[in-house]
C-alpha cells in the first residue's frame, strides 16, 4: 500500500517542486531587471527619454548591462559567441513549446549570463515597431539546461509604452504595443492574440508561441497554474 501511495504521489510532488523553482526563478529576473531598470534611470533619466532606436548592443550596453551583475557579456545579431544562450547553426535558437518549431527570435539580442547563471538577451525595438520598446529573453537555467524552450524556461519581459502613458516594465510580450498585460489569465491562455501561451496557437500568433507565459505566471501570483499546457517538467 506504502508503495502505491508514493507512486502516486511522487511524480506530483516533483512535478510540484520543479514549477516552483521556474516560478521563483521568473520572479528572480523581473526583481533583477526591474532593479536594474531603476538604477539606469538614475544615471540616464527616465525610460521615456531613452534611445530605443539605437543597435541592441549598444542600447544595452548604456541602459541595462552596468546595473546588472554579469559573468560573461556575449555579441550579437547572429554572430555572438557560444555561452550566452544556446546556439543552432550558428544561431541563438528558442524552441516553441509544441516542440514543433524553431524561433530564430534572439538573433537580434544583446546577450550576457547574469551572475545568478541565468541568460538575458534585451532587444530595442524601436526601429521595427514603431514604439519605444525593448524584449527582455531569460532563459532561466542558462544555455546548456532545459532545451531553451519558451514557457519552459525561456521567458519575455517588456517595457514598453502605451500611447500617452508612461513606460512600463512587465511580463510577456506587448511588442506591437497593444496592451497584452492588461488582459486576463484565460486570454493569456487563449489562442488568437500573439505569443498566447497556448499549445494549439496557430497563424500569425504561433510564431511567439509561448511569449505569454510569464504574464501568466505573474497574474497567477507568480505561480503556474493548474491548466498551464507546459506539462513536461
Amino acid at each position: 500500500m506504502i508503495g502505491v501511495i508514493a507512486a502516486l504521489t511522487i511524480p506530483s510532488l516533483i512535478q510540484s517542486y520543479k514549477k516552483n523553482q521556474i516560478a521563483t526563478a521568473l520572479k528572480e529576473s523581473y526583481s533583477i531587471i526591474t532593479n536594474a531598470i531603476r538604477l539606469s534611470e538614475v544615471s540616464n533619466g527616465e525610460t521615456g527619454t531613452w534611445n530605443f532606436r539605437q543597435q541592441s548592443d549598444n542600447f544595452a550596453k548604456q541602459y541595462i548591462f552596468p546595473y546588472i551583475k554579469t559573468s560573461q557579456i556575449c555579441g550579437w545579431h547572429g554572430i555572438a559567441p557560444a555561452g550566452c544562450f544556446a546556439k543552432e547553426n550558428g544561431r541563438y535558437n528558442f524552441q516553441t513549446f509544441n516542440g514543433t518549431k524553431q524561433l530564430y527570435v534572439a538573433d537580434n539580442y544583446a546577450t550576457a549570463i547574469m551572475a545568478n547563471e541565468m541568460s538575458l538577451g534585451v532587444f530595442s525595438s524601436n526601429g521595427i515597431w514603431g514604439n519605444p520598446s525593448a524584449m527582455f529573453a531569460i532563459d532561466i537555467d542558462g544555455p546548456a539546461k532545459g532545451g531553451s524552450v519558451i514557457g519552459k524556461d525561456v521567458f519575455f519581459f517588456t517595457l514598453t509604452g502605451y500611447a500617452s502613458d508612461k513606460m512600463v516594465f512587465s511580463p510577456g510580450m506587448d511588442n506591437y504595443n497593444r496592451g497584452y498585460i492588461k488582459r486576463n489569465i484565460d486570454e493569456l491562455l487563449g489562442t488568437t492574440i500573439d505569443g498566447a501561451c497556448n499549445l494549439t496557437v496557430v497563424g500569425a500568433a504561433e510564431r511567439y508561441a509561448g511569449g505569454q507565459c510569464a504574464a501568466v505566471i505573474y497574474k497567477n501570483g507568480w505561480k503556474i497554474p493548474d491548466n498551464y499546457l507546459i506539462k513536461a517538467f
